[in-house]
């Protein structure tokens, strides 16, 4: 007798129809994973497990999850055919754990490049109806700061860069020059006959 089957979920079915990597899943108090974000965060409303449809708080407003686009390490990956893309959706005590280590890491958001490690790590008090939630502990790296790239480059200078000769001057400029010689060597000539005509000391 086969066992029965249990229901894709909404996300892994958006997932099989090319919706984005596999959802990263946390079946076991001590799962760990590490995420490194190619795309920005988007936001998403939550949607119910067996019918998909958008889940609402009380008041109306939509219950929003953060998702995060990224890539594994090959030593996370299920097999050589894996290549690392995955997801993250960032609800209930995940929010919490992601929080803490943006707090922790001082800065504002998370940004593509940077790296999400992020594990289940005990169960909370239980409730009088339900399961015990999930506690969870992540930890953010922010990308590496690009260089600034240098005035010289900037400007499209640089020392590789092959300088331009200046242009020869033209008919007029070089008759201007020629008279302006002339004129400097005739007075040359001038004072040289006045120092002549000078009584000696």
């Amino acid at each position: 007798m086969k066992g029965t089957q249990q229901p894709m979920s909404y996300d892994d079915i958006e997932s099989f129809l090319g919706g984005g990597g596999p959802a990263l899943k946390f079946p076991t108090k001590g799962t760990w994973w590490t995420l490194t974000l190619t795309a920005e965060p988007e936001m998403q409303p939550q949607t119910d497990f067996d019918t998909g449809e958008p889940l609402h708080w009380p008041d109306g407003k939509p219950r929003m999850q953060m998702v995060l686009h990224g890539e594994i390490p090959e030593d996370e990956r299920d097999d050589a055919d894996d290549d690392g893309e995955r997801r993250l959706f960032v609800k209930s005590g995940l929010v919490k754990a992601v929080r803490a280590a943006v707090r922790e890491a001082k800065v504002k958001t998370l940004e593509v490049g940077g790296t999400l490690r992020i594990g289940y790590v005990k169960d909370g008090p239980k409730p009088a109806r339900g399961y015990a939630p999930k506690v969870y502990e992540a930890h953010w790296t922010p990308p590496a700061p690009q260089p600034k790239a240098d005035v010289a480059e900037f400007l499209g200078g640089g020392e590789d860069e092959a300088v331009t000769p200046a242009s020869k001057p033209g008919r007029i400029a070089r008759e201007v020059a020629a008279a302006k010689k002339n004129v400097r060597a005739k007075a040359a000539v001038a004072a040289a006959v006045a120092d002549d005509d000078e009584p000696p000391f």
